[in-house]
């Protein structure tokens, strides 16, 4: 699967509810604002406790938030 928003990247975390890909630039980079998101964040999702997409799109959040508290 190639990524959502790089085409001629392969993808390596893939969201398995919209069955779109990210590739390691859209996880690793800290100043991609939009990154490797969780697409729909506040509706059930049935594949989240194993989703990486969930857990690498957490972890920039909190990131985030640690250095823009509110």
């Amino acid at each position: 699967m190639k990524c959502r928003r790089h085409p001629d990247q392969e993808a390596m975390a893939m969201c398995e509810k919209f069955q779109v890909g990210y590739c390691h630039l859209c996880c690793d980079d800290p100043e991609l604002p939009e990154g490797c998101q969780c697409s729909s964040p506040n509706v059930h999702c049935q594949f989240r406790t194993r989703c990486i997409v969930w857990e690498l799109s957490k972890k920039r959040r909190r990131k985030l938030l640690r250095e823009n508290p509110p």
